[in-house]
């Protein structure tokens, strides 16, 4: 896969926080508080799923996992310590096109929320285009298959794999 390199690093990120935290996506935790600390359930929903969806509070709202998940993966590594390969898929969501049918939520054992929206852990970044807003996430290897349970049900085709890397 040819990424630029904000987009290698953004995966990178992902694939490292992955690992660091493999206990709790076996107890099918996948969104890590501490990369959104202080948010209400409410607000996030408010956010993302409703008519007064705010694409400048999303794209903060994206920064601010992509900062705190940089932050931490720094920390948790030893300097000495290099993660070069991993391996995965880019994933594109069309959050204004849900239906809340938590079709790919049960699917997926709760990877997806009620909104079709893969976890805060995933997030690379958001795009736009048009009047349509894509929330890109990088999904390493271990979760593409049952990432891939959740795209296929996606009545709408909201959950998209790409097949080259995003431009963001």
């Amino acid at each position: 896969m040819n990424m630029n390199t904000t987009q290698n690093s953004l995966a990178r990120d992902v694939a490292i926080w992955v690992l660091l935290h493999r206990d709790a996506w076996r107890c099918g935790s996948f969104r890590s508080a501490v990369l959104l600390p202080n948010l209400a359930d409410d607000e996030y929903k408010r956010i993302f799923g409703s008519s007064t969806f705010s694409i400048d509070e999303a794209k903060a709202m994206i920064s601010v996992v992509i900062e705190n998940r940089k932050a931490l993966v720094k920390q948790s590594l030893a300097s000495s310590e290099r993660v070069d390969t991993f391996v995965g898929r880019f994933l594109q969501h069309n959050f204004q096109e849900t239906t809340y049918s938590c079709t790919p939520q049960e699917e997926t054992e709760g990877f997806f929320d009620s909104l079709d929206i893969p976890p805060w852990d995933f997030w690379i970044g958001i795009k736009t285009v048009g009047r349509q807003h894509f929330l890109y996430s990088w999904i390493p290897t271990p979760f593409v298959e049952l990432v891939d349970r959740g795209v296929r049900c996606s009545a709408e085709e909201n959950i998209l794999w790409l097949k080259e890397e995003p431009i963001m």
